[in-house]
C-alpha cells in the first residue's frame, strides 16, 4: 500500500505544534483499540495489543523521530521492525491455551504503516487546527478537502469542498483524520475567498446526530459515530467508529482573551445563556424596576424572577439602537470594557413591543473624578481613539459619569449610544471619512468635558495619543462589516458605515505612523530612552499662525538643558567624539548645504529613507549625485576621524532625538513651514499644490527675514525633520530668531504665498 512519505515532506516545514501535541501524550495499554476511548487517545499514546511498556516506547520513539526529522515510512520500518521482532512483538501469536486460545496479529508491515500514517496525520492535523484558530480573524471559514482518487472513501468524497464556519459543531466530529489512514485535509478561507470562489457556507447545526454502530458481532458491542445529513441532497455521511472527535480541539483551546469579541461567540457560556434566554423572551418574571431610568432615553433597570438585573433602553429611532450595538462591539474589539449588550424586541413600559438595547447589569462600578480618571492612562487613551473612530461625542458624559471603574481596576464605558450618525439624545449628525474628533474632543470650546479628561492626559504624556491608537492595527474590515450586519442594519447601511469607518481607521493609522511608513528602517534604538527624560507636552508659541519656539525664552532654557543631556548620552552610548562630530556636520550644513558635512547628511538620508530626488545643484542623475556625495563624505569623514557606520549612528540618534522633543512641541499634527525660493526653483518644485524639494532642505517657521522672489507655505510631518535650530549656535550658525528646520525633501502639500 502507498504511504505518505513523511510529515516534513508533506508540509514543507517542521510542525512545531504537531510535535508538542505528540510529546505531551503519556502511555496507555489496551488489548482492543476500543478499550481506550477518544479523550484518552488524545492524551495518551497507545497501540492495540502492545501490552509492554518497552514495546510502546520503541514505537513511540520512532513516531517522534518521524515528526522531528521527517523520515520516510521505509526508514521508519527499517529501524523499528528489528527491535519489535527481538521483543517478540511481530507476526501472529497464539493467545491463551491451544484449545481455548486465539491467534492474533501483532506487528506487521501493514500495522506499522497504519501506526505511522495515523499518528503523523493526527499530530499534523492537531497542529493545523491550532494554526487555523490563531488566524480566524482573517480566515474564519474552513473547507473540507479530500484526496480524490480511487482510495477515497465515499463519505469523505461527499464532504469534499464543503465549507463550515470555524465554530460550527461540524468540526467537533469531522475534523480529519476521520478514520484509519484518512488523508483528508482542511483549508482556511477568508470572506474574499468565499466570494471569489462563489462558495456557500454549510450548517452543521440541526444536521448532525449521533448513532451507535455495532463493532463486535460476538459481544454485541456498539460504539458511537456522528452522522451529517446534507440538507440539499439528504445524503448521510458518517465518521468511522472511534473517529468522531477533533483531537486538536480536545488538546488545544484558544486563549479567547487574545481574540476580538466577535470571534469568540461561544466562550462565555454564562453570557451566552443569558443572551439566549432574553432573546427567546423567556426570562421568568422580567419586570421593570419603578423610577430606575438613568439616562436621557426611556427605559430603566429590569429584574427577573431570580433577582438578576438588566438595563433596558428604548430609542425613538430603532437605527440608533442598532448603531449603539455596533459601537459597543467596536469598543470591545479595541480592548475596552463595555456592557455585554443584546438587541431584543420586548414590551416597553406601555406594553408596546419595541427594539431595545438590553445589557446585563454590572455591579460594583465606581464613579471617578476627572483627576482620578486620568490615572488610568492606557485605558483612557484607547477610549479616546475608539471615540474618535466611531464619532462618540458623549464619551465622557455631561457629569463625567459615562466612564466608570470596575472592581478589577479597568475603565468601563457605560454608554456608546451617541455614535456614528446619532447624538446621545437622538439628534442626527454627519459621519465623515476624516475624523475631526482628533481635534474637537480636545477643544474646550467645543467639548469641555472630554477636553478636560483627554487634554489633561495628553498634556501629561503626549505619546499616549499614539499608544491608544495601536489596537486599530488589529481591526479587520471583514470583522467590522460583520459587526454592522449582526446589528441588523440593511446591506446598504452596513456597507456605508463600514466604508466610512475604515476610512477613519486608515486616517488614524497614517496620522500616528502605526505601520512605520514614515520612519527609517531600524527606527527606535534610542527613542524609548529619550522618553524617560519627560513626556509632557510643551504649549507651543504661535506667531502669525506658525509655531515658533524661538520667541519662547522658557522653552529655550529647557531645550538647552535637554540638548546637554542628549550630548552626554551620545558620547557614552555611541562614541566619545559624538558630540563634536554632530556639531561639526550641522555647522557645515548651516553655512552651505552643498559642502562635505551636508553631503554626509544627504547620503545618510538616502541610506535611511531610501531616496534622493534632486541634489542641491538641481541634478537628478542618481549616479552623478551619488558619486558627488561619496566624494564629499570621504573628506568629511577624514576630519571626523570616525568610520561612516559610527557617523551614521550619531545621525540616527540626532534624528530620533528630534522626533522625541518635536512630538512634545507639535504633537501629532502636521506643522506649517515656509520656503523662500527663486523662480527657477519654484518652477522645478511646485506642481498641483504639492512641493517636491531637494533631498534634504531648509525651511523656516518664522515669517519674514529670508530672501527669495517666491514664498511657499508647506505642511510637514514631524517624521520629515532631521534637525532644528533649537540646539542653538553650537550646532548651526543661525541665531535664536532664525527658526530654521532641516527637513527631508519629500513631496508635501503646499500653498503659494507670493
Amino acid at each position: 500500500m502507498a504511504v505518505k512519505p513523511s510529515l516534513k515532506y508533506a508540509i514543507g516545514l517542521k510542525p512545531e505544534d504537531a510535535i508538542k501535541y505528540f510529546q505531551s501524550k503519556g502511555y496507555a495499554f489496551s488489548w482492543d483499540w476500543h478499550d481506550i476511548w477518544q479523550d484518552a487517545h488524545t492524551k495518551a499514546f497507545t497501540v492495540a495489543k502492545a501490552m509492554r511498556l518497552d514495546v510502546l516506547q520503541d514505537i513511540r520513539e520512532m513516531v517522534q523521530k518521524s515528526l522531528d526529522g521527517g523520515i520516510t515510512f521505509q526508514q521508519f520500518k527499517k529501524e523499528l521492525e528489528p527491535k519489535l521482532r527481538a521483543k517478540g512483538w511481530w507476526g501472529k501469536k497464539l493467545v491463551g491455551d491451544e484449545e481455548g486460545g486465539k491467534v492474533v496479529q501483532l506487528g506487521s508491515t501493514r500495522r506499522l504503516a497504519t501506526i505511522y500514517q495515523t499518528n503523523l496525520q493526527t499530530a499534523y492535523m492537531t497542529g493545523r487546527y491550532k494554526a487555523f484558530m490563531e488566524n480566524i480573524e482573517d480566515r474564519p471559514y474552513f473547507q473540507y478537502v479530500a484526496i480524490l482518487d480511487a482510495k477515497t472513501r465515499p463519505a469523505h468524497r461527499a464532504l469534499h469542498g464543503k465549507v463550515f464556519r470555524y465554530d460550527d459543531p461540524f468540526w467537533k466530529a469531522f475534523w480529519p483524520p476521520n478514520g484509519w489512514n484518512c488523508r483528508c485535509d482542511v483549508r482556511a478561507l477568508s470572506a474574499d475567498d468565499m466570494k471569489n470562489r462563489n462558495l456557500e457556507v454549510s450548517q452543521g447545526e440541526g444536521n448532525l446526530h449521533s448513532e451507535e454502530q455495532l463493532v463486535s458481532m460476538k459481544t454485541g458491542r456498539k460504539e458511537p459515530i456522528t452522522v451529517y445529513t446534507d440538507p440539499k441532497t439528504k445524503r448521510e455521511v458518517a465518521t468511522d467508529v472511534g473517529w468522531n472527535y477533533n483531537p486538536g480541539r480536545e488538546f488545544w483551546q484558544p486563549d479567547w482573551s487574545n481574540y476580538p469579541y466577535e470571534m469568540k461567540p461561544l466562550v462565555n457560556e454564562a453570557k451566552k445563556e443569558i443572551a439566549e434566554t432574553i432573546a427567546a423572551s423567556k426570562i421568568p418574571g422580567l419586570k421593570p424596576v419603578p423610577n430606575s431610568q438613568l439616562g436621557s432615553n426611556p427605559g430603566g433597570i429590569y429584574e427577573d424572577a431570580s433577582g438578576s438585573r438588566y438595563y433596558v433602553k428604548f430609542y425613538k429611532n430603532e437605527l440608533q439602537a442598532k448603531t449603539e450595538y455596533a459601537s459597543t462591539r467596536i469598543h470591545q474589539l479595541m480592548g475596552i470594557e463595555t456592557p455585554d449588550i443584546q438587541l431584543l424586541r420586548i414590551p416597553d413600559p406601555k406594553g408596546k413591543e419595541r427594539l431595545a438595547v438590553v445589557s446585563k447589569w454590572v455591579d460594583g462600578l465606581k464613579k471617578l473624578t476627572s483627576q482620578e480618571m486620568v490615572v488610568y492612562k492606557e485605558d483612557l487613551s484607547k477610549i479616546f481613539q475608539s471615540s474618535v473612530l466611531v464619532k462618540n461625542w458623549d464619551v465622557v458624559g455631561l457629569d463625567f459619569d459615562n466612564i466608570m471603574l470596575t472592581k478589577e481596576g479597568r475603565l468601563f464605558v457605560v454608554d456608546t449610544g451617541g455614535s456614528f450618525k446619532f447624538r446621545a439624545q437622538g439628534a442626527a449628525k454627519p459621519f465623515e471619512k476624516v475624523p475631526a474628533e482628533v481635534k474637537t474632543l480636545l477643544d474646550p470650546t467645543i467639548n469641555p468635558q472630554s477636553a478636560k479628561i483627554f487634554g489633561e492626559l495628553f498634556k501629561t504624556d503626549v505619546f499616549m495619543e499614539a499608544e491608544g491608537a495601536k489596537p486599530l492595527l488589529s481591526l479587520k474590515k471583514t470583522v467590522l462589516s460583520k459587526v454592522f450586519a449582526d446589528a441588523g442594519l440593511s446591506a446598504g447601511e452596513a456597507k456605508e458605515l463600514t466604508e466610512t469607518l475604515w476610512h477613519r481607521r486608515e486616517f488614524l493609522v497614517d496620522r500616528y505612523n502605526l505601520k512605520g511608513t514614515y520612519s527609517p528602517t531600524g527606527f527606535g534604538k534610542y527613542f524609548e530612552d529619550f522618553k524617560k527624560w519627560g513626556t509632557s507636552s510643551w504649549t507651543p508659541k504661535v506667531v502669525n499662525n506658525m509655531i515658533n519656539g524661538s520667541t519662547d525664552t522658557a522653552f529655550q532654557i529647557e531645550m538647552t538643558s535637554l540638548v546637554k543631556r542628549f550630548e552626554e548620552y551620545i558620547n557614552s552610548k555611541i562614541h566619545r567624539y559624538s558630540r563634536g562630530v554632530a556639531r561639526a556636520l550641522f555647522r557645515e550644513w548651516s553655512h552651505s548645504s552643498s559642502n562635505e558635512g551636508a553631503a554626509t547628511i544627504k547620503l545618510w538620508a538616502e541610506e535611511r529613507f531610501g531616496y534622493i530626488t534632486r541634489y542641491h545643484s538641481g541634478s537628478t542623475n542618481r549616479e552623478t549625485i551619488r558619486s558627488t556625495l561619496e566624494n564629499h563624505v570621504r573628506l568629511s569623514l577624514s576630519r571626523a576621524r570616525l568610520d561612516v557606520k559610527t557617523v551614521y549612528k550619531i545621525l540616527d540618534a540626532e534624528y530620533e532625538f528630534h522626533q522625541y522633543y518635536l512630538r512634545r512641541l507639535h504633537g501629532y499634527d502636521e506643522f506649517k513651514a515656509l520656503r523662500y525660493v527663486s523662480n527657477s526653483e519654484f518652477n522645478g518644485s511646485f506642481e498641483n499644490n504639492l512641493w517636491q524639494g531637494n533631498a534634504v532642505q531648509s525651511v523656516t517657521v518664522k515669517r519674514g527675514g529670508f530672501s527669495g522672489s517666491r514664498q511657499v507655505e508647506l505642511e510637514h510631518r514631524v517624521e520629515n525633520v532631521i534637525k532644528t535650530y533649537y540646539q542653538g549656535e553650537k550646532y548651526m550658525h543661525y541665531g535664536a530668531g532664525e527658526s530654521e528646520y532641516i527637513v527631508l525633501g519629500k513631496k508635501v502639500p503646499a500653498k503659494v504665498i507670493r
